[in-house]
């Protein structure tokens, strides 16, 4: 059997493009799809046609050419069942511990919740190779957008717990400044000093530093490497961290971050709401007459709570991210299948800071942090004869 042929190359201001090619069925997948036109640069530059794209999360950055892609070639798009709603034009659907089949290798697909709660890396045994997109960077890791440092840590291990020659493909070309940070916490291994002036003089001259190794990662990565007694912030640089959330569940550099969830409801004078959470009205339009022209309300969430399905009969309602972790809310006309948008401030990874919801129409919010703390603004004002929560065991498009 041939070896794969891979052709990495650079998209989007700093993500990598992969792609996986056999040269014998001609078959080529993309690992995510983060732009359509380097790939298809790459795809003529290399006389390839693609076949498949493997996502591995859902952030905007790795799906924006899906739908692209799929229409131009018929690719199949196999992505974390977790977050098919999430996938655009996802056709197979897998989770941790599946296996399939490419031009007869087999793909093990590891859950690493931790940057989302569903992402997924692939790893080919035969060939030594991993995919680990936004979970496993050069001298990091990714970011706690919707996971736990736990989660992250548990991720961390199973990948680290592949053969040390395992080679790793990563999302996002953060290495040099990933080898900054690593340098501030483990000043003293040698292994790492030399592997920074390596990496420095690569970037210098322009070159990528993927792939890595799970090998080289485990000697010198911090994130690897936490449970090591060398590993120790600066005292400045861990209050530091601790101020602007650290490696908390909500990885959000605001000041709201110091408060327990508890104490902003008591800040604020929030009660329980009845689809569930905690609001407080700040505003009401009384110039409107007695209803207002519009109403607005602080609206809390903590991990294990949702909003219940509800909707506002005759009402648009528009919700406002102010801080904390970022929202998942769901939405639907009732018939449809719900439209699952991300409520928070990271434009790059596909957030929204602000989402419209129409009149009559269902909505369903989830945090995706520890917590999060949003606003509520209902045009006409918010009455409560005008709101209905669905029963209980009632699903969208059903």
């Amino acid at each position: 059997m041939s070896p794969l042929e891979i052709e990495l190359f650079a998209c989007r201001s700093d993500n990598f493009g992969v792609l996986l090619h056999d040269p014998v069925s001609g078959a080529t997948a993309s690992i995510d799809a983060p732009e359509e036109k380097p790939i298809l640069d790459a795809l003529a530059r290399r006389g390839w046609r693609l076949s498949h794209i493997f996502t591995t999360h859902h952030h905007n950055d790795h799906v924006e050419a899906n739908l692209a892609l799929k229409d131009r070639f018929g690719v199949e798009i196999i992505g974390p069942a977790r977050e098919a709603a999430r996938i655009p034009g996802i056709d197979r659907k897998v989770d941790g511990g599946d296996t399939f089949d490419f031009v007869g290798r087999r793909v093990e697909v590891i859950l690493t919740p931790g940057h989302t709660l569903a992402h997924i890396c692939f790893h080919l045994p035969g060939e030594k190779l991993l995919f680990a997109a936004d979970t496993l960077f050069a001298l990091g890791c990714g970011r706690l957008f919707e996971g736990t440092p736990t989660q992250m840590w548990d991720a961390l291990s199973r990948l680290a717990a592949l053969p040390d020659e395992t080679a790793v493909y990563f999302g996002h070309e953060y290495t040099l400044s990933n080898a900054r940070f690593a340098l501030t916490i483990d000043p003293d291994n040698a292994a790492l000093t030399h592997r920074v002036a390596e990496i420095e003089a690569l970037r210098a001259a322009g070159g990528f530093t993927a792939p890595t190794t799970i090998g080289l990662e485990k000697a010198t990565n911090p994130f690897l490497r936490a449970a090591d007694p060398a590993i120790h912030p600066p005292p400045s640089r861990h209050e530091d961290r601790q101020r602007r959330g650290g490696l908390r569940g909500n990885p959000r550099p605001q000041g709201s971050l110091l408060m327990t969830p508890a104490e902003i409801i008591e800040r604020l004078g929030m009660e329980r709401h009845p689809e569930g959470g905690w609001y407080v009205q700040t505003f009401q339009d009384v110039a409107g007459g007695a209803r207002g022209h519009s109403t607005a309300i602080y609206y809390l969430l903590e991990r294990g709570e949702c909003s219940h399905w509800h909707r506002v009969k005759d009402a648009v309602e528009v919700w406002h991210y102010y801080a904390g972790g970022a929202l998942a809310l769901s939405i639907t006309d009732g018939p449809s299948a719900a439209d699952v948008q991300v409520l928070g401030p990271d434009l790059a990874a596909g957030e929204r800071p602000q989402i419209i919801v129409p009149a009559n129409w269902w909505q369903s919010a989830t945090p995706l942090g520890d917590w999060v703390l949003v606003g509520c603004t209902v045009s006409p004002g918010f009455v409560f004869s005008s709101f209905e929560m669905a029963p209980l065991e009632w699903e969208p498009g059903v």
